[in-house]
């Protein structure tokens, strides 16, 4: 089982926040969308390629689940259920839970 890297977990989260405030401004500018690979592009840049394939795959599996009201939370700034989502995620590919730490947008 990998060590725990709080960094790993801090990327996803970090690139996937990106990736939602991303697509909450094409809303706010009247698009329909973000063409996927824009949007990956925001979420993967300046990242671990290992992060990057989790935010990948996150990305098509997760966010199109988020209900409304995570989405609204996390737009708000609260990444709570994020960091329990990518915690749960990672751990599926035998990485260890880590304590939520702060990131920068």
């Amino acid at each position: 089982m990998p060590s725990a890297q709080p960094n790993l977990h801090r990327e996803v989260v970090t690139g996937i926040v990106q990736m939602i405030r991303v697509l909450r401004q094409a809303r706010r500018d009247g698009k329909s969308g973000v063409p996927f690979d824009e949007l990956l592009a925001v979420g993967s840049e300046g990242k671990s390629s290992e992060a990057q394939i989790f935010i990948c795959e996150f990305a098509k599996d997760g966010i199109p689940s988020l209900r409304q009201e995570v989405l609204r939370r996390i737009l708000d700034g609260d990444y709570t259920d994020l960091w329990r989502s990518a915690n749960h995620y990672l751990a599926g590919f035998g990485h260890p839970r880590v304590e939520p730490v702060p990131i920068e947008l």
